[in-house]
């Protein structure tokens, strides 16, 4: 059983050490529909965010010049690509890994070896998840802006009362004058 594909192309960088593992994994990825590429460095993956940032980063723990967590954790510390999901895709399989993997900030950990059609269901589910709270932002963003339209109309509203306030004080005042005015000039 496999999943269906996206119905937009998503970008998918593949962070792994291992050439065959990585152009498996992009080849299943690219079945499925997805824009993937691969980088085997922390250095390289960096690179590869800053220059074109993915909607998804699949890491390996395990790379030539350092952990892959640590990666993950720098990711998600810069507002500018913290809201890239992040799945560790390692060998590192013990609870306790795991467990930190997903504490410095991974949106999910798959152990090695992994089964395609999981990997392709929690891939999809980062998706998904990402671009809900993508559309979440933008309304989010919508309605404060419609937000400081309403302020802006209830100020121009509040200056239009009161202007037809001290419209109706005015002409009550000059009714008050003009009536005694009035008698006045009247006995003269």
């Amino acid at each position: 059983m496999t999943p269906s594909a996206p119905a937009t192309q998503k970008r998918v960088l593949v962070v792994e050490d291992s050439p065959v593992q990585a152009a498996l994994v992009c080849d299943l990825l690219e079945q499925q529909g997805h824009l993937a590429s691969w980088r085997t460095t922390m250095a390289e993956a960096r690179e590869g965010v800053r220059t074109a940032p993915p909607d998804l980063l699949l890491l390996d723990r395990g790379l030539p010049d350092g952990d892959g967590s640590l990666l993950c954790r720098e990711l998600k510390a810069d507002p500018a690509t913290a809201g890239i999901p992040v799945i560790l895709l390692t060998a590192r399989d013990r609870v306790e890994e795991r467990v930190e993997g997903l504490l410095g900030g991974a949106d999910d950990y798959i152990p090695k070896p992994y089964h395609k059609e999981e990997l392709l269901a929690r891939v999809n589910g980062c998706l998904r998840t990402r671009a809900l709270q993508q559309a979440l932002r933008r309304q989010a963003e919508e309605l404060a802006q419609m937000n400081q339209e309403l302020v802006a109309t209830q100020t121009r509203l509040v200056r239009a009362e009161r202007l037809a306030a001290i419209g109706e004080i005015g002409l009550a005042i000059r009714h008050e004058i003009n009536n005694p005015l009035g008698t006045i000039i009247g006995y003269v």
